[in-house]
């Protein structure tokens, strides 16, 4: 055998178990991650939840047309009234799915140019009752915030969120 095949099947073998470490590595990093997100805890109850999806934009629709406000709410009731069903809200994406939607607003009181960035999930009325998210402070949100046009629209906020912007100050009512 001529020494110049024999040294490329010495770098394809090298190459082949390199391969294979790094695949092994990789397979026990992520089996890890699927371990550690089974136990972390998502701060609200996962058992006895039904979530699904509907595109209301295959219809034509668009995500801000009225007429989605009033068949979310329209669902809203059908299922809250099925036997069995202690509580039903939406929202516009699946929480945890990573579909939120980037927000901008201005904060009272700070220049125009500053404009913090932020990730947004609309959800409905009694969205965090449904998915027994615990409230910290405030209220969450009732059937009479969506039917106003009044502004400025109530929101509800994480720790994370109201330590970053408003410090040490009581982000309730600001507006």
């Amino acid at each position: 055998m001529p020494r110049q095949s024999t040294h490329l099947g010495n770098i394809l073998v090298v190459a082949q178990v390199v391969i294979s470490i790094l695949v092994l590595i990789g397979a026990g990093l992520l089996s890890r991650t699927v371990l550690n997100l089974e136990r972390a805890d998502a701060e609200f109850k996962t058992g006895s939840l039904l979530l699904f999806g509907v595109d209301m934009t295959a219809s034509g629709l668009k995500i801000d047309d009225p007429r989605c406000y009033k068949l979310n709410q329209e669902l809203q009731s059908r299922f809250a009234a099925l036997p069995g069903v202690s509580s039903a809200s939406y929202s516009l994406g699946p929480i945890l799915s990573g579909g939120f939607s980037a927000g901008e607003f201005h904060l009272p009181g700070a220049p125009s140019s500053a404009v913090p960035s932020t990730d947004l999930l609309p959800v409905g009325p009694g969205f965090f009752e449904t998915m027994k998210i615990p409230l910290v402070a405030g209220r969450t949100f009732t059937k009479a915030d969506f039917e106003s046009s009044a502004e400025p629209k109530p929101l509800v906020v994480n720790r994370t969120f109201a330590r970053t912007v408003f410090g040490n100050d009581n982000p309730l009512g600001a507006s």
